[in-house]
């Protein structure tokens, strides 16, 4: 009786152990991952960075409208293709090096060409940028699976108000961060500082996935659904339609207003000035 009570007792601390240790581990991941977003947000630093360099306000209204679409698509066609696989850790860390690898390879390209050529850094931008959207849709669908699995149901409100109080001051932080080095490291280097500290900072985050360990749960939906099938269920279900919608919307009513986007793009333009080489 003794050596049982003794058994349960070692299985119920080390289950507590492993608890703790995916519940810092997803903080951890959540506090660099807010860190490297808010240093490049599309609304602020992403439009003045095309402001800056096009100087056009279709680019502006385009891009933004680019990056919606690119961060919903993914999202609809993945959820099929993951939902049966017993282990959804290796597609988000897929998605994690995504984003990585495509803000250093950003930040570089504006080291080399932000000076030289800015239509192939502008080209080098978009193709970037959609690469790291679609890895934030990519990874959302094994992301939200992943913490339901880890995180007990009596710790998931310390954990999502864990999440709340980190991102609020690294958020602050970044944004004075942001706004000091466009102020005062010349450009273009300074979106390429930007752009490089957050794929640092997404890259250290993802030590967070590396340290928790997903639970393999029984799943008993082994095949995806057929095609047919998911088209039809895309079709019917029209809050699955509606961002795409909103999306086309958008790109419209840019259109129609350039005026408002002259705005825009005047106003980041004065807030981060760009220094033409000499």
């Amino acid at each position: 009786m003794h050596h049982r009570e003794d058994i349960n007792a070692d299985q119920c601390q080390a289950e507590a152990s492993l608890n703790r240790r995916n519940f810092m581990g997803g903080l951890w991941h959540w506090a660099f991952l807010t860190l490297g977003v808010s240093l490049t947000q599309p609304t602020t630093v992403i439009s003045a960075f095309v402001a800056d360099l096009t100087g056009s306000t279709i680019w502006v209204g385009g891009l933004s409208t680019t990056l919606m679409v690119a961060g919903v698509l993914p999202q609809l066609f993945v959820a099929r293709l993951i939902e049966p696989r017993l282990r959804k850790m290796p597609y988000l860390m897929v998605a994690i090096y995504l984003r990585v690898i495509s803000w250093g390879i950003l930040a570089w390209s504006i080291h080399l060409f932000g000076g030289q050529d800015p239509m192939v850094l502008a080209g080098i931008l978009v193709g970037m940028l959609v690469v790291f959207y679609v890895g934030g849709g990519l990874g959302n669908i094994p992301y939200t699976e992943i913490i339901g699995k880890i995180i007990p149901p009596n710790k998931r409100g310390a954990f999502f108000g864990g999440r709340g109080i980190l991102a609020g001051p690294l958020s602050v932080g970044a944004a004075f961060a942001a706004r000091y080095i466009l102020a005062n490291v010349p450009y273009p280097n300074n979106y390429a500082l930007l752009f490089g500290i957050a794929a640092v900072g997404l890259a250290i985050s993802s030590i967070g996935f590396w340290v928790i360990r997903e639970p393999i749960l029984i799943n008993t939906h082994k095949k995806p659904q057929s095609w047919p099938e998911f088209r039809q269920h895309l079709l019917s279900a029209s809050p699955v339609r509606a961002p795409i919608i909103d999306a086309s919307r958008c790109v419209i009513i840019l259109a129609a207003l350039p005026a408002a986007g002259r705005v825009i793009g005047d106003h980041r333009v004065h807030a981060a000035p760009r220094h033409t080489p000499e």
